[in-house]
């Protein structure tokens, strides 16, 4: 779970440029927002941001929100 939104992007960042990925800067390459929106809800019953998919429907939805650039 996550407090804010903006630890919601620090951890998909974080878990795009993980050690051994190509990606040097994932805002640049992806819709980092667009990632936010389809994995992550508000609960307000917990105050916090969960994550609604699974590791596989994480890496989809990353795959799913790459810019055209990358």
């Amino acid at each position: 779970m996550h407090a804010t939104r903006a630890d919601v992007i620090t951890h998909i960042t974080q878990a795009i440029e993980a050690a051994g990925s190509p990606v040097d800067d994932a805002a640049a390459e992806y819709d980092l927002d667009g990632i936010a929106d389809a994995t992550f809800e508000y609960s307000a019953e917990l105050q916090g941001f969960v994550q609604t998919v699974d590791t596989e429907g994480f890496w989809a939805a990353v795959e799913a929100h790459a810019t055209e650039e990358a």
